[in-house]
């Protein structure tokens, strides 16, 4: 049996819990916030995170892990002789990948398969976890991969923000835009899709934001009924939880996982923010 090495960064959102069960490796990304650079999740928690948001008048900036990082990890485990699978968040939202394809030049080009999720947060997460579960079951590298892309095409993401504040912010929209939908009191929702975020609707409350986001994961699915799902929130428990009860109403829901996101999420949805990550699950 091959031995097998999961390795993702901090953006995953996973619990500690599934880290520890599935012995996964997770690299923190990088967060430089008024001069100081932290780890996520390390130097800096979720809890400071989201203490220190509204407080600060200039965004964090997230950048990928250091390739001295990435070295070090790669070596450590291709020397206890793991074959790795590096799965990282969207290349066209970060330079992780690009990292990591580095280092795997590096340090062993045949021992590592470097895998771009084309997503963030828990539609990452859950890429990762269904290769955990795969390591598990036995299964070889070439399987592994292969199940990670084909869930990878069925995954979707759909969020609700309740300002446009921080993605003005973060540079997503110009002053113009941000100040007319902060006037209307404009909700957008956006989705991930080929690695990138697209706006795809407009609304005016949180009620109308997630009964949006139950019709477009009905017209998604189709026929489907079935699905893992992972809600989460920037704060927003509430109307995650409100989200979440009405994905449980109109769907039969497998594995769940209600969280609160990570700095990604946070520094460009800010708080208010809320949404879902799933994908059919066959059978």
């Amino acid at each position: 049996m091959e031995k097998i090495k999961i390795v993702t960064d901090s953006s995953a959102d996973l619990d500690p819990e599934i880290v520890e069960e599935y012995e996964i490796e997770v690299i923190p990304l990088l967060v430089t916030w008024e001069g100081k650079t932290y780890r996520d999740g390390i130097d800096l928690s979720m809890e400071e995170f989201y203490d220190l948001l509204p407080k600060r008048q200039e965004l964090p900036k997230t950048s990928q892990p250091s390739l001295g990082k990435f070295i070090e990890t790669y070596k450590k485990y291709v020397e206890q002789g793991f074959k790795i699978i590096s799965i990282h968040l969207s290349s066209k939202l970060s330079g992780t990948v690009q990292t990591a394809e580095v280092a795997r030049s590096v340090v062993s080009p045949e021992m590592i398969t470097i895998v771009d999720s084309s997503f963030v947060t828990w539609s990452l997460g859950w890429q990762v976890l269904e290769a955990a579960w795969a390591v598990k079951k036995g299964k070889l590298v070439h399987e592994i991969i292969a199940r990670i892309n084909e869930v990878k095409e069925k995954l979707k993401f759909y969020a609700y923000l309740d300002t446009i504040e921080y993605v003005y912010k973060g540079g997503r929209i110009s002053k113009v835009h941000a100040f007319l939908g902060s006037l209307l009191n404009i909700k957008p929702l956006v989705e991930i899709k080929e690695g990138i975020v697209l706006s795809i609707g407009k609304v005016r409350s949180q009620k109308q934001g997630i009964k949006f986001i139950i019709e477009e994961m009905k017209k998604s699915l189709g026929e489907c009924k079935k699905i893992n799902v992972a809600v989460g929130h920037t704060g927003a428990q509430q109307a995650a939880a409100a989200l979440y009860e009405e994905i449980k109403k109109n769907f039969e829901c497998i594995h769940t996982v209600f969280f609160k996101t990570g700095i990604i999420i946070g520094t460009y949805g800010g708080p208010g923010c809320f949404g879902v990550t799933f994908y059919p699950v066959e059978g």
